[in-house]
């Protein structure tokens, strides 16, 4: 029985939730637009439309299917998870560096689930699900953050949320969760919606050289704009006796290396003014890979039991959706509670 199997702390959300994304990134100069001729209009280039004093809702939901710490150990059958999370995002100001945002987590729950759902998130007939109790001050606490952003969508400064309770760092910040509202950075230079781009920073983190944000545009008009995303990840960290990045081999007491890919279709609605389009995401179907080994080089005293090596394997299906009204009480549900 699903009730019998998980006696889990309450920090199990945010450690579940660190698998939305993953670490290294590759550094890719995006191709520069074409010279455009005097005798041509310029190209609609785009950017996000954040309007000072507006509040934002979105709804986001994952699936999560795979060997998962600290939910499933070495040898265990895969966990199944289901996350919710509604995000309030409040427009603050206009600053010279861009415009600041505060994200915050209105509600949320955890579900286990003793199946894999299928690919519309659908139990098999029978099949048990528990609601994972978990405060919600704790989850606001930990996913709460305010950002400065580029009007291109790139993060330029973020202060608040919890960047240090999960110990197995893969390089994703948990605080910037809040980019799956903002999946894809648009071209600075003013490539035309119709064109194709790549950019250096995302969900899976920023590392020069380790990964590799690209973009197809799939249609285009004016008032929406639909996206294809890819991302490949090579993930290497190095990690000494205090949990910080390594500054040698000697000083390495952990490893964890892999790799992560991210695909998706993403919705933008917006407008197209004076040759521009700006808009938002309206949904987004994300598709997270991790394929990662985890080694402990060092043997911890404090964690005699720890595995020398540890196989993280984990496929996330992200749902993101724009929500028009607040919620008025908390998500519901019509599963057991644990």
């Amino acid at each position: 029985m699903i009730l019998n199997t998980f006696r889990l702390a309450p920090k199990v959300l945010c450690a579940a939730l660190l698998f939305a994304g993953a670490t290294a990134h590759a550094q890719q100069k995006p191709p520069s637009a074409p010279p455009i001729k005097p005798s041509v209009a310029p190209a609609p280039s785009a950017s996000y439309a954040w309007k000072v004093g507006s509040v934002y809702r979105y709804k986001v939901t994952g699936f999560f299917n795979g060997h998962i710490p600290p939910f499933a150990q070495p040898g265990s059958p895969p966990i199944h998870l289901r996350i919710e999370l509604e995000y309030s995002a409040t427009v603050k100001k206009q600053t010279d560096k861009g415009v600041e945002v505060a994200f915050s987590i209105e509600n949320s729950a955890l579900y286990l689930l003793e199946k894999e759902p299928d690919a519309n998130g659908k139990l098999p007939k029978d099949a048990e699900e528990a609601l994972f109790p978990i405060a919600i001050e704790q989850v606001k606490e930990a996913l709460g953050a305010t950002a400065t952003l580029s009007p291109n969508g790139s993060v330029v400064s973020v202060t608040g949320g919890d960047n240090n309770s999960v110990k197995v760092n893969f390089g994703f910040e948990l605080r910037k969760l809040f980019l799956l509202m903002l999946p894809v950075a648009f071209d600075e230079k003013g490539a035309a919606l119709s064109k194709d781009w790549a950019f250096e920073d995302g969900l899976l983190g920023k590392t020069p050289g380790k990964t590799l944000y690209r973009v197809h545009t799939a249609n285009s008009n004016a008032t929406s704009a639909a996206f294809q995303l890819t991302a490949d990840s090579d993930i290497e960290d190095r990690r000494n006796k205090d949990d910080k990045p390594a500054k040698s081999a000697e000083d390495t007491v952990r490893t964890v290396t892999g790799k992560a890919s991210l695909t998706g279709d993403i919705r933008f609605a917006g407008a197209i003014v004076a040759g521009r389009f700006a808009g938002r995401v309206a949904t987004a179907n994300l598709l997270l890979k991790i394929d990662v080994l985890q080694k402990r080089l060092k043997p911890d005293p404090e964690k005699p039991e720890e595995p020398a090596e540890q196989q993280i394997d984990v496929q996330a299906r992200l749902k993101v959706q724009e929500i028009k009204t607040a919620p008025k009480a908390a998500l519901k549900t019509n599963t057991k509670k644990l």
